[in-house]
């Protein structure tokens, strides 16, 4: 007699593969499922790592920059200030030496006496005013040639100071010449 379910026993057979097939399937994406999310977990930890020592690192680059550009404006600062203190004295060293020259405290030397002596007879003189204009006029000349060089020394200066200032925010900055 036979069984009652030998015609179904293919059948059987198929399903109970397809039974093992999807179990083991199931099992396949669960491992690899659990698999993938271990990876993902290490690459966000080092990603979060990775943006947190970025973040640091950008901050301590905008701290730097900051405190060269505030190092930067307040050497100009004092560079613009001395500029103008030495304008200043190289005015009032110019009216002092004009005086003194005025006054008789203070003798041109013979190379300065030769430039600004009383115009020869063959060069032409004022209409007006005589010898007692020369003077004045040579002490008044010779404080604007001291002040010319004063003036022209203090630039110097002050070009240098802006000079330094520039390079060192340049080479806080990464700069290199």
């Amino acid at each position: 007699m036979p069984l009652p379910l030998q015609p179904y026993a293919l059948l059987l057979k198929i399903g109970g593969l397809v039974v093992v097939a999807g179990g083991l399937f199931l099992w396949g994406r669960h491992s690899g499922v659990e698999s993938q999310k271990g990876e993902t977990e290490s690459v966000q930890a080092k990603y979060g790592a990775y943006t947190s020592k970025m973040s640091a690192l950008t901050k301590q680059v905008a701290e730097a920059a900051e405190r060269a550009r505030q190092e930067y404006h307040a050497k100009s600062k004092e560079a613009a200030k001395n500029y103008e203190d030495g304008r200043k004295s190289a005015e009032e060293h110019q009216n002092t030496v004009v005086a003194d020259l005025r006054a008789g405290n203070l003798q041109l030397r013979n190379g300065w006496s030769a430039c600004m002596s009383a115009p020869r007879k063959d060069q032409a003189r004022p209409a007006v005013g005589g010898d007692d204009a020369t003077p004045a006029v040579q002490a008044e000349a010779f404080g604007r040639v001291l002040r010319v060089g004063d003036d022209a020394d203090n630039q110097v200066r002050w070009l240098q100071a802006e000079l330094i200032a520039t390079r060192k925010l340049a080479e806080s900055c990464g700069v290199v010449q």
